[in-house]
């Protein structure tokens, strides 16, 4: 029957405790706000059916790309976290954890591009073939999601949050101007902008 209670919470460990989680706090709620905004960005300069094309884009490249990403991680954190006081381990298993995560992403990544203006079209419809170009593009933002995520988990496992609130925050303006300059030049502009911030 027990329940928190304020009167029982301890001062002396929050403190302890906020540096570290005020840091990863800060970092979740800046990438719930940036996470939509590229799509916040392409509707309210290209509209809708703009808006359709990316979304439908980015849930096919994107979004198993981040799901697989972030499946790993929830076992890297903790992994790097139990052997941080040793750099040796800690270089293991996150080399490790990233090879099979590139090699995973990497071989669906290459199976989307070549496969997609095959399918594209007699699956989901002719309307959508404009998505190829924008799923080619995103491509290469996938793949580098694979590549620096774990970094995350890393950064976390060292007691480096705020090294990633500091990327984060750098990384969402980089993404945010990509995507609006990008849009200039229609939907696969704001996808080439969206991978060129990931690039850089």
């Amino acid at each position: 029957d027990w329940r928190p209670r304020l009167s029982e919470m301890s001062r002396a460990h929050v403190g302890d405790l906020w540096s570290y989680s005020s840091r990863v706090l800060g970092f979740n709620l800046g990438k719930a706000l940036v996470q939509n905004s590229d799509r916040l960005i392409i509707g309210y300069m290209l509209g809708a059916p703009a808006v359709g094309i990316y979304t439908f884009a980015h849930k096919l490249v994107i979004s198993p790309a981040s799901s697989f990403v972030g499946a790993v991680g929830t076992y890297l954190f903790p992994a790097l976290s139990r052997v941080q006081g040793d750099m040796e381990a800690v270089r293991q298993d996150y080399f490790r954890a990233t090879r099979i995560v590139v090699r995973v992403v990497l071989a669906y990544l290459l199976l989307l591009v070549f496969l997609a203006p095959l399918l594209i079209g007699p699956v989901f419809g002719e309307e959508w073939r404009e998505a190829v170009t924008v799923i080619r593009c995103l491509a290469v933002a996938a793949f580098l999601v694979s590549v620096f995520s774990p970094v995350g988990q890393l950064l976390k496992a060292l007691n480096r949050p705020g090294w990633l609130l500091a990327w984060s925050v750098f990384f969402s303006i980089l993404m945010l101007l990509g995507v609006t300059i990008g849009a200039r030049w229609g939907v696969t502009g704001a996808a080439l902008g969206f991978s060129a911030a990931h690039v850089i």
